[in-house]
């Protein structure tokens, strides 16, 4: 299903040129290495662009067309028209260079032996003249020969920066070799059903996230135990892809990997597509939702949520097949985390509806929208140098986002973890939350309170106790002391009839001496009268705990709201005096 999946959507992309042909690959190149026409070395000229990462400019080697890498294993083999210094110019002092610079040397002249062009002849010359002591004439700088020591790739170029992988008799030579090389058993391609060649080695997969930087292979089999009865050291016949098929996928999902089309949370890439490659619509709506773009395309989305209308967009199908993959790391593999189909218009849904349960008022500085990658960092310690969330969480939580199940509990835990080892409750811990207890079955006892801002008419003791401890909290403040929340927080969620009546006795003083003491004590009244005189609770659950949180949080955002709520106020009024001008003006 994957590979079929991937297969057709390289054929989409195909279909409107924007991907490459079977037997090239973008391949990232630092260098051309420009040739006479005798075949003569006149320099080295580097290719890097200026690209920025994060706040920094940083040059990197720009990406190219190039003749298919092959699969190294433990044998050597060069690439074709492109490659590293130690295969192209013999650069090096590892024992098997010398072995290195002859296999391409005799590749490059094998498949050139019938082209005439300029710059096939160039070529043909160059390996046939060169040898690396002549290196020691174009005083390398040492960005140079660092680059070259790192393994930088280079390409040949004229004296006018043409590049010769370009020219047509080469392109042909290449495309005559690559068609007939390496013939394997032929069979029913599984991918296709078509009867093909089938590929023994897959091509890399270049860009999961601490995947080896080389490459990483999703069909593989190195070992007895991975095979079948009959196929031991067959590799990939153990899994009968044509090498169309592997060619297609390989390329589909490398370029996904490059696209906007990607995400990450924890140790999972996380890539989608549409059937119809539909870049300027469906996928960029999904890149929004998974990006938490802040500007018009999500909050298009949210306002038909929140409104209760149903998703419709201009130009884009609802009804179309839509595709999202999620990918780990495996030492020299990649390992699938899940892998989902739907139709777009019901994955988007889904998607809508996950940033609808996760509205929560906030402060004017926080982020509008909790991505999926935000929601892993609240799970991790803040000091962490490794701001992964855990891998079994990431796959988890992106399976409910997308498919509308239940939330995992470890993200629920991971959240409280954090909070009782922080005592402090941020925007995104509140609204994951929320959002948990949405969605958690049999939550009619406490539904109320899982609203976007405070409940003031609700009684639910959890909710209100947390109401209470923020009550308090500001007391403490409001009488110049502090410390209230480092030292009781954790037990007021979890055990608040232990600890509850101390704090109490203290928060007389504490309003005593606040400047406002008659509101924090009217406050700290009407709270305590919705617990209705009953015995404190000695412990609350799970839940219960999430609800003191966040009763506990919706209060100290309200300190922040008059303000707002005035605002509000004045622009009604301006725009009923507005309305109300123009009417009159209407009736004279």
């Amino acid at each position: 299903m994957i590979l079929g999946s991937l297969t057709s959507y390289y054929e989409a992309l195909a279909a409107k040129g924007k991907i490459t042909r079977p037997g090239w690959l973008p391949v990232k190149i630092g260098y051309a290495v420009i040739l006479r026409p005798d075949g003569s070395v006149k320099g080295f000229h580097c290719l890097k662009a200026e690209v920025e990462k994060g706040k920094k400019k940083v040059f990197e080697p720009i990406t190219l067309n190039v003749p298919e890498k092959v699969v190294k294993t433990v044998g050597i083999k060069s690439n074709f028209m492109w490659e590293n210094a130690e295969y192209m110019l013999g650069y090096g002092d590892d024992k098997k260079t010398p072995a290195r610079a002859a296999a391409a040397r005799e590749l490059h002249e094998t498949l050139l032996s019938e082209c005439s062009s300029p710059a096939a002849v160039a070529v043909k010359k160059f390996f046939e003249t060169w040898n690396s002591a002549k290196l020691s004439d174009y005083n390398l700088t040492k960005e140079q020969t660092d680059d070259f020591s790192a393994g930088v790739n280079l390409i040949f170029c004229d004296e006018d920066f043409n590049y010769f992988h370009n020219d047509a008799d080469i392109v042909k030579a290449w495309e005559s070799y690559y068609s007939s090389k390496d013939e394997a058993p032929r069979g029913i391609c599984l991918v296709t059903g078509r009867n093909d060649e089938i590929a023994v080695l897959h091509n890399k997969i270049s860009g999961v996230d601490g995947a080896q930087s080389v490459g990483a292979s999703l069909v593989a089999f190195n070992a007895n135990a991975f095979e079948s009865y009959g196929n031991n050291g067959s590799q990939g016949l153990n899994a009968p892809v044509g090498k169309y098929a592997m060619y297609a996928y390989t390329t589909a999902l490398n370029y996904l990997l490059k696209s906007h089309n990607r995400s990450k949370v924890g140790d999972t890439t996380v890539v989608w597509w549409s059937a119809a490659a539909s870049e300027d619509a469906e996928e960029a709506f999904m890149n929004a939702m998974f990006g938490g773009d802040e500007g018009k395309t999500l909050d298009k989305i949210m306002s038909s949520v929140t409104a209760g209308l149903p998703l419709a967009f201009d130009n884009v199908d609802m009804q179309s097949e839509f595709y999202v993959l999620g990918l780990s790391p495996n030492s020299a593999r990649v390992s699938v985390r899940f892998f989902y189909r739907n139709t777009f218009g019901s994955m988007l849904d889904n998607v809508a509806k996950h940033y609808a349960r996760l509205e929560i008022v906030k402060p004017d500085f926080a982020r509008k929208y909790l991505t999926p990658y935000l929601i892993g960092l609240e799970t991790v310690l803040p000091e962490a140098r490794d701001k992964s969330a855990s891998p079994l969480l990431a796959g988890a939580l992106l399976s409910a986002i997308i498919n509308d199940w239940q939330y995992p509990a470890l993200l629920y835990e991971a959240v409280m973890t954090r909070i009782r080892a922080e005592h402090a409750v941020t925007p995104g811990k509140a609204a994951i939350i929320k959002a948990f207890l949405l969605k958690k079955p049999n939550n009619d006892k406490y539904r109320e309170v899982l609203t976007m801002a405070l409940n003031e008419e609700s009684t639910n003791r959890a909710y209100v106790l947390g109401r209470l401890f923020s009550v308090l909290e500001q007391a403490q403040n409001a009488a110049g002391n502090s410390g209230l929340t480092q030292r009781y927080f954790t037990s007021a969620c979890t055990t608040p009839g232990m600890v509850f009546p101390s704090m109490l006795t203290m928060a007389m003083h504490h309003i005593a001496k606040a400047e406002n003491s008659k509101w924090l004590s009217i406050q700290t009244g009407q709270l305590i009268d919705k617990l209705d005189g009953e015995p404190l609770p000695a412990r609350l659950n799970n839940d219960e705990q999430g609800l003191f949180i966040l009763g506990y949080y919706h209060q100290n955002q309200k300190r922040y709201e008059p303000k707002k709520v005035d605002d509000k106020k004045n622009k009604i009024n301006e725009s009923e005096d507005a309305h109300n001008e123009s009417n009159n003006q209407k009736q004279v």
